[in-house]
């Protein structure tokens, strides 16, 4: 048997595990990892605790900190719907959870009112991140995309380097969907590419009731890759010709882009 911890973090889901109940880093850990959440061609995750879109097929693994300073390393994993696992990004919103699990180990000491703050190293990215878990009597919040209310985690990163836009530039416009032009704005978010694409660009207003694109909520606003209708080929193919345009640029990453 192996630990772990199913959580929410913010608009994420997944699983968190302590570094001491996995086999090394590597393909059994990775074995673990896939067979937990159990990703499948369905989409629905049947034979596992994971669901049908990238936030809820998440995982962290917490091990003792590997730089001073630092409550505790943060091994995120983001599995993908045919089971493959990129170890070189980060999630805040799964950060809150992960810092929630190194707290209750004893990693991080709580404050008398129960409030912490857990500072991480975020390994794949390689960055800092600091969490501040709240006091028991904190007021709860509610955010958009998650039913119910609970008191607020803070996740701060501290940025360094990285140049919000990569490539320089604030638009993209020589690339294309197929035979559709596609203008994108990629945005560094502490070591994270982010692209942004109007919901125009597919043929959509960004305010319809029934998109069937996966949704993503962040602070009350809906983001949606327009278009795509959840086709994670298509995805995959926007992704690809975004980061040929990262690459051009000769910006310094080796992370997957998020859409």
């Amino acid at each position: 048997l192996v630990r772990a911890a199913l959580m929410r973090g913010g608009t994420s889901k997944g699983v968190v595990f302590r570094a001491a109940d996995l086999p090394p880093a590597g393909a059994a850990r990775d074995a673990v990892i896939v067979a937990a959440l159990g990703p499948d061609s369905t989409g629905l995750a049947i034979d596992g605790v994971g669901g049908g879109v990238t936030s809820t097929l998440k995982a962290a693994v917490v091990a003792p900190p590997s730089k001073p300073g630092f409550a505790a390393d943060y091994h995120f994993a983001q599995v993908s719907r045919g089971g493959g696992i990129d170890w070189r990004s980060s999630c805040a919103n799964f950060a809150s959870a992960a810092a929630l699990v190194a707290a209750d180990d004893g990693m991080a000491l709580r404050e008398a009112d129960g409030s912490a703050v857990v500072r991480l190293w975020a390994s794949g990215a390689g960055e800092a991140m600091s969490v501040t878990l709240p006091a028991t009597d904190a007021p709860p919040v509610a955010i958009a995309g998650v039913r119910g209310e609970a008191p607020p985690l803070r996740v701060e990163f501290e940025l360094g380097g990285h140049a919000l836009l990569p490539t320089g530039r604030p638009e993209e416009e020589g690339l294309r969907l197929g035979d559709r032009p596609l203008r994108a704005t990629i945005v560094d978010v502490a070591g994270n590419p982010q692209v942004l694409v109007r919901a125009v660009e597919g043929g959509l207003r960004g305010d319809e009731a029934d998109i069937t694109c996966e949704q993503k909520y962040s602070g009350g606003i809906l983001l949606c890759l327009g278009g795509l209708r959840g086709d994670e080929a298509a995805e995959e193919a926007t992704a690809a010709l975004v980061w040929e345009a990262v690459d051009a640029a000769a910006a310094p990453h080796s992370k997957s882009p998020s859409l």
